[in-house]
């Protein structure tokens, strides 16, 4: 009999987070200077590998702790005296966030080697003067009659 179904977001609460972390690093990564982005990029990784190992353990060791509350809900048993029986079945979708977190992990890496050959940037603060022609518009040839 299956009393509850939770989610990842609701077991882990550190996943959103960290994914916001990770969203908001990849995106200033691509409006700074190469130097910022070898470091932003770097953490970015470091960011992203360390979180899927984080949901590989908590995965592995199907640790529900953080659900005290929704399972003493659930089975009107306290978790203070002990609830025996439960099984907790763990669903490929987990796995599979930690395939991607490693993907984008290993995706951030190669972008950080990939940016050192990333042309320069340059900034366009003035425009260039218009070269002194042939007028191009009608009343341009009449001031240049004048």
């Amino acid at each position: 009999m299956i009393l509850q179904a939770f989610d990842g977001f609701t077991t882990y609460a550190y996943l959103t987070p960290v994914l916001l972390l990770i969203a908001s690093q990849s995106l200033f990564f691509f409006f700074s200077t190469k130097k910022i982005q070898m470091v932003v990029g770097a953490l970015g990784a470091a960011t992203s590998f360390a979180l899927s190992m984080a949901v590989l353990l908590e995965l592995q060791a199907q640790n529900i702790s953080s659900l005290g509350k929704a399972v003493e809900t659930a089975t009107g048993i306290a978790a203070t005296h002990g609830i025996d029986g439960v099984t907790v079945i763990t669903e490929i979708s987990g796995y599979l966030t930690v395939a991607a977190l490693l993907f984008f992990a290993g995706a951030q890496v190669a972008t950080i080697l990939a940016v050192k050959s990333w042309p320069v940037r340059t900034s366009r603060t003035e425009r260039k003067p218009a070269e002194a022609g042939e007028p191009e518009d009608t009343i341009s040839l009449w001031d240049s009659q004048r």
